[in-house]
């Protein structure tokens, strides 16, 4: 259940603030007794922002908000996954939900011809961090079966999580405006201070980046490609992989723009992408590489229908829109 109000108003010149708070309260139906462990509980969560614009194309704004991530259905879920005998995994119906502050500064600018830039600094703070936890078992019993030398894979509250970072992400248009550039990057730093180990510590430098790049020649021709890469990850027990996948789309336009057909293809270079994991625990070290089925080749069609309106403040227009099935 949750409430929520808000307000915004000016102040001096240029300026606004908007401040909010939400108020969520979490309960559980109990249908079996292990939903005993999932206690009610109430969460305010307040949020402010100051925001300063220069003209019409700049503007640099302060945020905070405190938040809380519940975990989901089959987080809570304590049925046991045993379909591969040495790896079994299971959800933990005591996981107490995530709270996490946010800071961040953010300054945007457009250009002509539909360019713009976005920089963002940013520091979050998260208690009860959310993650996958493995331990070993010489022996699990599950019903009347009984697992010898397996791991378990489930969900722990980890301890406390540190992130600072930065987020610059564009757009860029160039010739006559028929090729479209997109662009995000983000690097952060994550430190994290373990509650399950006691006095264990994991720092990592992680970055994802993505690139979308789309042009339109002729009339009615359009070809998209799309990247994105993924650093691996440094958690409590250990590394998990990253990864890199890309796609190309041909689509030809037709029906007045309004009706389109695409050829898609991801990775179309390599039947799969390499995830592999090093972890560690008390009693044991796990090294295990899957292999992931990425590639695939596909035909979309799509149809735009409709009409959208909506009021411009800054120029009393109105623009018409689509929707698209």
């Amino acid at each position: 259940y949750a409430a929520y109000a808000s307000i915004t108003f000016p102040f001096f010149k240029n300026y606004s603030l908007k401040l909010g708070m939400r108020d969520e309260y979490t309960l559980f139906y109990k249908t079996s007794p292990t939903d005993s462990l999932i206690p009610a509980y109430n969460t305010p969560a307040p949020s402010a922002v100051i925001s300063r614009s220069f003209g019409k194309k700049q503007s640099l704004k302060l945020a905070y908000s405190h938040r809380i991530q519940r975990p989901g259905y089959w987080e809570l879920n304590p049925y046991i996954d045993a379909s591969d005998p040495l790896n079994i995994s299971s959800g933990n119906p005591a996981l107490k939900p995530e709270k996490v502050d946010n800071l961040d500064l953010t300054y945007f600018q457009s250009f002509e011809k539909g360019r713009s830039l976005m920089v963002m600094a940013y520091y979050r703070y998260s208690t009860e961090d959310q993650q996958e936890y493995i331990y070993f078992d010489s022996q699990l019993k599950v019903g009347d079966s009984v697992y010898k030398n397996v791991s378990v894979t489930t969900m722990e509250n980890a301890g406390i999580q540190y992130v600072s970072g930065f987020n610059v992400s564009g757009t860029y248009t160039a010739f006559d405006e028929k090729m479209e550039i997109r662009g995000n990057a983000i690097v952060f730093n994550k430190y994290i201070v373990s509650s399950i180990i006691a006095g264990a510590t994991a720092n990592s430098l992680n970055y994802r980046l993505n690139g979308n790049v789309t042009y339109k020649f002729g009339k009615d021709w359009v070809v998209e490609g799309f990247c994105n890469y993924r650093s691996a990850r440094t958690e409590i027990q250990g590394t998990f992989p990253g990864y890199l996948s890309y796609s190309f789309a041909f689509k030809k336009l037709f029906w007045k723009k309004n009706g389109s057909l695409a050829f898609t293809t991801t990775d179309p270079f390599n039947q799969y992408i390499d995830q592999a994991t090093n972890v560690s625990g008390v009693g044991f070290s796990m090294y295990n590489d899957r292999k992931m089925p990425y590639r695939s080749f596909g035909l979309a069609f799509s149809y735009k229908f409709g009409k959208l309106e909506f009021f411009d403040k800054h120029d009393g227009g109105e623009h018409g829109g689509g929707e698209e099935m």
